[in-house]
């Protein structure tokens, strides 16, 4: 486990509320978590867009993207389809890292 250094002004506060290395853990776990659902959220914004935009979810638009009427209705006239579908499946992917990893800090404490 590593250690942080937490000033003195801090500690001092922390005294009155009760053991001060639980208090800190308890508080860094917290911020984790927030800085993890900060993070989920951007991922979870660029999806909206991408949904938004092809009118469907990832699953959909792969299962839809070889169906010859949605090809040509909305893939073929899209230019950039094949890129936003990288960038789709990339921020997919990395929303269900992080979403592992806010449960797994929820559930470690």
């Amino acid at each position: 486990m590593a250690s942080v250094d937490i000033p003195d002004g801090y500690l001092e506060i922390l005294k009155d509320f009760g053991d001060t290395h639980e208090l800190s853990r308890t508080a860094v776990r917290r911020y984790a978590v927030e800085l993890t659902t900060r993070k989920m959220e951007e991922f979870k914004n660029a999806i909206d867009v991408m949904e938004s935009k092809y009118g469907c979810d990832y699953k959909s638009f792969i299962s839809l993207s070889v169906k010859k009427d949605f090809r040509e209705k909305v893939l073929m006239p899209n230019k950039e389809w094949k890129s936003d579908l990288l960038l789709w499946e990339k921020n997919t992917q990395e929303l269900s890292v992080w979403v592992e990893r806010v449960a797994k800090l929820i559930q470690e404490f």
